[in-house]
């Protein structure tokens, strides 16, 4: 039983590995793009955290005696 799950791992294993190496021959290496999707990416988070506080809309102060 424990041989045959191990070979079972095994065998994942090596297929996480072909598919991990296959992934970074595909898109990682020698690839111009990631750098300027990042770049993009952070450009566009950056907007949008500043753009937060304006897009909130205006905030009333509590009333004293409650709501009305």
């Amino acid at each position: 039983m424990y041989r045959r799950l191990q070979g079972s791992l095994f065998g994942l294993e090596r297929l996480l590995t072909a598919l991990g190496s296959g992934f970074v021959d595909t898109f990682l290496r020698d690839n111009k793009m990631i750098p300027v999707l990042l770049a993009l990416l952070v450009l566009f988070i950056f907007c949008w955290v500043m753009a937060a506080p304006f897009s909130a809309g205006p905030t009333r102060a509590a009333s004293p005696t409650g709501p009305r």
